[in-house]
């Protein structure tokens, strides 16, 4: 079976998605901004002010849970690797690289905003 993109159409594609996905993020802080600055002379606003704030502090406590659960697992995977249970070098080699992938995974998370 014939792919519908080819390898390149498909990293421009994806590229440009990532592209449209950090301009909304941009938007929206700049809406968050805007609104706050806007409060001071409409009193109308404060709840939106209210609601956006802890909407901004849902969203960091979502990154920290998702850092910690990863955290987790790596500290799973290191007793296991420790532990001696595993002693194929293949398995081994397994485990050490899921950490590696998980390490990165919450490099992205903290990146993000």
């Amino acid at each position: 079976m014939k792919p519908f993109f080819s390898r390149g159409e498909l990293d421009s594609l994806i590229t440009h998605v990532g592209g449209k996905k950090n301009d909304e993020k941009n938007i929206i802080e700049n809406q968050f901004k805007r609104i706050s600055n806007l409060t001071e002379t409409n009193p109308y606003l404060k709840d939106v002010k209210k609601e956006t704030e802890q909407y901004i502090k849902n969203k960091e406590t979502k990154k920290q849970e998702k850092i910690k659960h990863l955290e987790i697992v790596i500290d799973y995977v290191n007793r296991v690797m420790d532990s001696g249970i595993v002693e194929e070098k293949h398995k081994l080699n397994l485990l050490k690289e899921e950490k590696r992938r998980i390490q990165r995974e919450i490099k992205k998370i903290l990146k993000q905003k």
